[in-house]
């Protein structure tokens, strides 16, 4: 085991013998971090060309400790030799003693490496070991890993002895000169929770299992590997078995699951892989195994594209299900009809079945499906989940059930994954049937909501235009009886009685609009009616010079123009907006007499020969229409020189 020594003079202080050598070394903000002795450069990305080689390494962070030291010889940039890697995790507690000095605690582990190399890569033997040391300062019996290399492959002795965990795990065996496992492999350890030591004893035949043996105390079990046996005498015998062939040959176990390979991967990675990996480290070896082979069981060109299809079929139809599951509401408003209630139902019992059919793809891409895994326990009740129910029922309403397509194979039926495809299409033709129905559905139930929607906001703009036009003058009385009361309630009514949603919503809305613009006009009645005492009130002023007490000449020729307003336009427009035939007239002329009463009162306050001229022009004019086309166009033109 490790020389714990080493750790201790690592802490202390970090020194290299002084040898006719290069140096490179590293600090930090506590001081020297690491050295690097080496013959000749040092390359950014790869090892000295040749010599000796050494590193040591620290690193310090609050109560925890990395070490590292490396030794060995290089070649052409390559390890080569014998070569040592030694990695410390520390963690330390210094605190106050009884006397003067401090008590120091230590705990940690060292992970070391020790082999030779042969042109870069592992050859001979490796030993891999791992202590760990208490605060005690006593030292646990650890781990050792121990490989044989023959040109980075494992080829030769592999051995594992655990004393670090309960499970006291021991493994013993070995590989051929290409790396496959070979002959007897000897496993012995606790599974967690159980005094009972077990052992097993696994057979390879160039790196296929071909038996198995578990001992439990008095108890053991045998399980020979048919399939290997059989392919194997046909590779003897030279001849090509039908079936099977050999699959993946390097894999990181055998296949057969439990404790013992979770074991054999933990360790092959710390012996093979892990170590080796400091960022000033420019290598890292490469070494495989032990490996394993597996049988593969191919499928023909018709089963495989049963397979593909099943599985597009199965991935489209769980997407479309889960697209009308997911409709919000759905669920609380199945009972709103007898067939959405059982399309509901039909739809959850596919979407199980296609789970469980996921569930039996998964299992056949599994190498040795065919021929070994439709016999297990967990493959028939799979099976019969895939045709369980067979009937689907609604859950809220009294209705004859459904029956779900069913998958007709057996267990031992070869023609499984054709099965597979016939219940996908059995299944795709039947569902959309459903799924059109859950649509029709949910659109009959947000047509009604939204419908509700719009009812409730317009028999809210109802209640407010009924408020707001209960005390209104003349033109606000005519306009409330006309339009809010007559026009509009023959629209809802209209509203109310089409059976077409969307006729019904484009009615709804072209109310709303309606009465939006009532509610924003009704404080303008007033003002229009208004408006032959406005305009007097505006043209008084012109009646009196205030700066010479005398009247203005040009008086006389603005209340001629006043009077033609008040006697000729004013009630044009009162009687043309009341006797509006529709509701686009009405609109239209409103907008423009709103226009022209606000014209004529800016035009009051204008005052020159410009104005003067409209005025001598319009109060001659006999036609209302045109007397509103002059003065409005007229006041467009001209607002901004009187601003």
């Amino acid at each position: 085991m490790m020389r714990w020594g080493l750790v201790f003079v690592l802490i202390a202080g970090m020194t290299l013998p002084a040898v006719a050598q290069e140096m490179k070394t590293f600090r930090d903000g506590k001081g020297l971090k690491g050295e690097i002795q080496f013959r000749g450069a040092l390359p950014d990305s790869l090892l000295p060309a040749n010599g000796p080689y050494e590193l040591r390494w620290r690193d310090l962070s609050n109560d925890s400790l990395v070490t590292y030291s490396v030794k060995g010889k290089v070649k052409n940039h390559l390890p080569e030799g014998e070569w040592e890697w030694n990695e410390g995790h520390w963690h330390y507690d210094i605190h106050p003693g009884s006397g003067i000095q401090p008590e120091f605690e230590l705990s940690g582990y060292v992970k070391a490496w020790k082999g030779a190399f042969s042109k870069g890569y592992p050859d001979g033997k490796w030993l891999f070991t791992l202590d760990s040391l208490h605060k005690s300062a006593q030292q646990k019996d650890g781990l050792s890993i121990e490989c044989t290399f023959k040109a980075g492959k494992t080829a030769g002795r592999f051995r594992v002895n655990d004393k670090l965990d309960n499970s006291a795990f021991s493994l013993k065996g070995q590989c051929n000169e290409e790396g496959y496992a070979e002959g007897k492999w000897e496993y012995s350890y606790h599974l967690p929770g159980e005094k009972q030591a077990i052992t097993e004893e696994r057979t390879y035949r160039n790196g296929l299992l071909t038996n198995r043996k578990i001992v439990r105390g008095k108890e053991s079990e045998s399980h020979a590997n048919e399939h290997v046996s059989e392919l194997l005498q046909a590779l003897d015998s030279g001849s090509e078995h039908p079936r099977f062939a050999i699959g993946e040959d390097d894999f990181s176990n055998d296949g057969q699951g439990g404790f013992p390979e979770l074991m054999f991967d933990r360790y092959r990675r710390w012996a093979s892989i892990a170590g080796w990996n400091h960022p000033e480290f420019h290598f890292e070896p490469g070494r495989k195994g032990p490996m394993f082979k597996r049988l593969s069981y191919p499928r023909n060109k018709s089963e495989q594209k049963a397979l593909v299809e099943t599985d597009s079929l199965s991935q489209f139809m769980q997407d479309q299900i889960a697209k009308r599951l997911d409709y919000r509401n759905l669920m609380i408003n199945r009972g709103r009809t007898p067939s959405l209630d059982l399309a509901i139902s039909y739809a959850e019992g596919s979407l199980s079945r296609l789970t469980t059919l996921d569930s039996l793809l998964e299992l056949s891409n599994a190498h040795d499906f065919i021929y070994v895994n439709r016999y297990d326990s967990s493959m028939v009740k799979l099976l019969e989940r895939l045709n369980n129910p067979t009937l689907v029922e609604a859950q809220l309403h009294d209705v004859p059930p459904v029956v779900l397509p069913v998958a007709a194979f057996s267990v031992d039926s070869i023609d499984l994954y054709h099965a597979f495809a016939r219940f996908a299409r059995d299944l795709s033709r039947q569902l959309p049937v459903y799924l059109a129905t859950i649509d029709r559905g949910y659109r009959d139930m947000t047509r009604e909501a939204a419908l509700l929607e719009l009812s409730d906001e317009l028999t809210q703009h109802q209640q407010e235009l009924q408020e707001a036009y209960q005390h209104t003058g003349e033109t606000g009385s005519i306009v409330a009886k006309r339009w809010v009361k007559e026009h509009l309630e023959s629209e809802l009514q209209f509203f109310s009685r089409t059976d077409v949603y969307e006729q019904a919503m484009e009615v709804g809305a072209a109310v709303v609009v309606k009465m939006d613009s009532l509610l924003a006009w009704e404080p303008h009645w007033n003002a229009f009616d208004s408006i032959p005492i406005r305009m007097k009130r505006a043209y008084t002023d012109y009646l009196y010079n205030p700066y010479t007490g005398e009247r203005d000449v040009e008086v006389r020729l603005k209340k001629r123009f006043y009077h033609q307003m008040r006697d000729v336009l004013w009630p044009h427009m009162r009687d043309e907006l009341h006797n509006a035939p529709d509701w686009d007239t009405f609109v239209e002329r409103w907008e423009i007499y709103r226009e022209t009463y606000r014209n004529v009162e800016l035009f009051a306050q204008w005052d020159d020969r410009s104005a003067t001229r409209l005025e001598r022009r319009l109060r001659k004019e006999k036609s209302p229409e045109k007397i509103i086309t002059e003065l409005n166009n007229w006041v467009r033109d001209n607002r901004g020189l009187y601003r």
